[in-house]
């Protein structure tokens, strides 16, 4: 079996597990946007409240799955909007007292 090469310290992947996550991440997209497509077709047409069950068995109705989705992408622009403003004062705090060391 041949060793994975390694290059300045750092393993890379095969080309088969690359791909593999590749198409996995494709496949979860485009099953999470017929689920979205889905939920958002029952609620215009007056559907969104009614029950439906998950694999697990657990109810749920379209309405509260796409206030869910909603809610999950607040989520994410609030964290990316405190992401960006505490990068931003870190390089405003490297600016003016230099970069230190990283290694504390």
């Amino acid at each position: 079996m041949k060793r994975p090469s390694i290059v300045s310290g750092q393993r890379t992947l095969p080309r088969w597990q690359v791909v593999g996550m590749v198409l996995a991440g494709i496949a979860s997209i485009s099953g999470l946007s017929y689920i979205l497509y889905t939920a958002i077709l029952k609620v215009a047409s007056g559907h969104g409240l009614e029950t439906y069950r998950t694999v697990w068995l657990v109810e749920g109705n379209w309405l509260e799955l796409l206030v869910f989705f909603a809610s999950l992408a607040a989520a994410l622009v609030t964290a990316l909007m405190v992401r960006f403003y505490q990068q931003r004062h870190w390089r405003e705090f490297e600016r003016r007292y230099g970069p230190g060391k990283r290694d504390a």
